[in-house]
């Protein structure tokens, strides 16, 4: 999967910014059931490799992923 900040804005581009990011994708991956094998956090994207179970819909865990971690990522860091 890949998804990118809203118009592209490069908000990833500090240390704390990707530790944050990091954290938040994977308390997310915990409350959606997703296993994540692989990430990589670029100023204005990311990308991730998931393994999703097959009893939740693709699209609900992507969902359930981009929700949760953008609540935390605002709550952590409420300037952007």
């Amino acid at each position: 999967m890949e998804w990118c900040t809203k118009y592209r804005y490069k908000i990833f581009n500090s240390d704390y910014s990707k530790k944050i990011c990091v954290i938040a994708l994977e308390e997310a991956a915990k409350k959606a059931n997703v296993v994540l094998l692989e990430r990589e956090v670029e100023p204005e994207h990311l990308h991730i490799i998931a393994e999703i179970p097959l009893k939740v819909a693709p699209i609900y865990a992507i969902m359930k992923l981009k929700s949760v971690s953008a609540k935390i990522i605002f709550a952590l860091m409420p300037k952007l």
